[in-house]
Parts: structure tokens; sequence; C-alpha cells
């Protein structure tokens, strides 16, 4: 959990910096779906052509929108 811990904060970090933060919400899905949380990606209705990445928490849902063909 450490690993997934350091890369949402590098996330929050690199939070404008789009093509850093698209890499590292790739590979915060990985290490929370290798740790056995509930991962994804849906599509917004509102916003289709924006994929939503998923990581279901102990403490509630994150997401993050990432472009559909970077």
């Amino acid at each position: 959990m450490k690993e997934l811990a350091e890369l949402l904060i590098a996330i929050q970090v690199n939070d404008e910096n789009y093509p850093v933060r698209y890499g590292l919400v790739l590979q915060a899905i990985a290490k929370a779906n290798y740790l056995g949380l509930q991962t994804g990606f849906r599509i917004d209705p509102r916003d289709p052509n924006w994929p939503v990445a998923v990581i279901e928490l102990p403490q509630g849902q994150i997401s993050w929108h990432l472009p559909a063909h970077p």
C-alpha cells in the first residue's frame, strides 16, 4: 500500500503536468489492481472523449479523466 500511496501523492503533485500525471494514474491503477482493490475504466456520458480511471479505496472512490488517445 505504501507504493500506491506514493503514486497517489505523485499524481497530486503533477496534477497539471498532464503527460506525467497520465502515466502515474495508469501505474496507480496497475498497483491497486495488484493489491486486490477494485479498479476500472468507465465512460463519462457528459464527456465521452475522456474515459475515467477509477480506484475503489477503503476510504472511498478516486478517479481521474484521461485522454482517449494520449
